[in-house]
């Protein structure tokens, strides 16, 4: 269960870690060891993309966030200042 709960969480479908699985049952280990890897080096790969593009995302809003902060902070310094 550990394992499909981890496979899930690194976004492998259901039916590739039934498949991995399966081989491990059928004897087949080094062949499971083998593909396994094969299937989890492009998945990593995707993943790192994905950080890279979510960082890339919160770093522009933030930008963004402050701009507008500064934004209020002028605005209610010329409110005041006209009061």
């Amino acid at each position: 269960m550990k394992l499909v709960l981890r496979g899930q969480g690194y976004g492998f479908k259901l039916e590739e870690m039934r498949y991995l699985l399966n081989l491990y049952d059928q004897g087949k280990q080094e062949q499971q060891v083998v593909e396994a890897y094969e299937a989890g080096v492009p998945r990593l790969e995707e993943l790192k993309q994905t950080r890279w593009r979510l960082d890339e995302t919160i770093a522009d809003l933030e930008l963004r966030l402050f701009e507008c902060l500064e934004l209020i902070e002028l605005l209610h310094t010329r409110q005041r200042a006209t009061a």
